[in-house]
């Protein structure tokens, strides 16, 4: 069976995509049950504020919270970290957990941008690769207080009707424990440096969960052998903070001398960030969605987002895979670790 390595710092991440033409679709739309058995194990990084508690008191508590959380990000630290430590507090009792959804027309995006009605939840993307782990793009855990300001949930798709979970038990919805490793470009460095790491460096992070993962398994990660140019690969993701999409019909591109990254026809949205790349053929992780080139146009008469036409793209999108002395320190770390993977 052929096999490949796992990837760690691959594709593009905001590029314009419609749905049909940018090989797009739901995931209740896609017929392969190994899409289906795969989207069980992704996850979606969920702001702390987009998601309620429901021992939060309907008209009290949570109505207050609804109506701080718009500028929760605006507070000053010691306010965001009484807010923490209460919903904190609360989500660890909780049973359920009720969804804050907005329209991406409601959150800067165009009225007439393809996805204008399908609504944001998440900033990143990621996979289950233990009982208790989830892989994501270093940069998704560079947010300060990251374990404290968002939770890992499940489950974030549309059924076959359209519609999405009212909300969300406890079996979906994780907090951090602790960021295992993660492995970044740092901004605060000098150009150089910087340009040197985006080339030359991967971009992962581990994540540790609270408790182990109830009702799903971890996917099965590839090492022992590089993707090559025309390799048929796919991807789950929650793009710009959608519900979960199969960005079906993907191939690698080629290669870079560095073996540092890969490129891919894939067509992803900021939001997808850690999100995997399967093989199509074995249906392992190859690849962890990174970086890529910006294909959005801002209106400014409008003040407002929406996408170019797959035309207007170029040679589609950017993805790249670690070379395999990365791939020796991120598996040392899993061993290390002692986090057992498939």
């Amino acid at each position: 069976m052929k096999r490949f390595p796992i990837i760690f710092a691959a594709l593009s991440i905001q590029v314009a995509f419609g749905q049909a033409e940018f090989n797009l679709r739901e995931v209740h739309e896609d017929p392969r049950s190994m899409v289906q058995g795969l989207s069980m194990s992704t996850a979606a990084m969920v702001p702390m504020e987009n998601l309620l508690p429901d021992t939060f008191n309907v008209n009290d508590n949570k109505r207050a919270y609804l109506n701080a959380s718009d500028t929760y990000r605006k507070q000053d630290s010691k306010t965001q970290s009484q807010i923490r430590e209460a919903f904190n507090k609360e989500g660890e009792k909780a049973e359920q957990f009720s969804p804050v959804y907005r329209k991406l027309s409601d959150s800067g995006y165009c009225e007439d941008f393809s996805m204008a009605k399908q609504v944001s939840f998440s900033n990143c993307s990621g996979t289950l690769i233990s009982d208790r782990h989830i892989l994501t793009a270093g940069h998704c855990a560079d947010e300060k207080n990251m374990c404290d300001d968002y939770r890992w949930v499940f489950d974030y798709k549309t059924d076959a009707k359209g519609n999405l979970p009212s909300s969300y038990t406890k079996d979906s919805v994780y907090n951090c424990k602790n960021i295992v490793a993660s492995v970044n470009v740092k901004s605060n460095l000098g150009l150089a440096t910087r340009l040197y790491q985006t080339f030359f460096r991967t971009d992962f992070a581990i994540i540790e969960l609270d408790r182990p993962v109830v009702g799903r398994s971890p996917v099965e990660l590839s090492s022992q052998k590089a993707v090559e140019t025309g390799d048929k690969v796919f991807s789950i993701s929650y793009p710009i903070g959608m519900p979960a999409k199969v960005n079906f019909d993907g191939e690698v591109q080629s290669g870079m001398n560095t073996s540092s990254y890969f490129w891919t026809s894939l067509i992803v949205f900021g939001g997808s960030s850690g999100g995997p790349i399967f093989s199509e053929e074995t249906g392992e992780l190859v690849g962890v969605i990174s970086k890529g080139i910006n294909t959005t146009i801002r209106d400014s008469d409008r003040k407002c987002v929406y996408e170019k036409h797959p035309d207007q793209m170029g040679d589609s999108s950017v993805g790249q895979t670690n070379s395999n002395a990365q791939m020796k320190k991120i598996l040392e770390v899993l061993a290390r670790k002692k986090i057992p993977v498939l």
